[in-house]
């Protein structure tokens, strides 16, 4: 997810996903040439949790 919000002189993006001990991470990072620079990495909320819960559910019955 491209994360206008906090781009300036570099884009940055979110990438949400499962960690390998089943923890759901939120990860802001930018592409520096032919790598990925992580600028933070964090679970996310129980607000999030829902949304994201709620988007794969969505997803799933289409």
């Amino acid at each position: 997810i491209f994360d206008p919000e906090h781009s300036g002189a570099e884009d940055r993006c979110l990438t949400i996903g499962m960690s390998s001990i089943r923890k759901l991470l939120i990860v802001a990072h930018t592409e520096r040439g032919d790598r990925i620079r992580i600028i933070n990495a964090r679970e996310l909320t129980r607000a999030e949790r829902k949304t994201y819960e709620e988007e794969i559910k969505r997803r799933k019955r289409r």
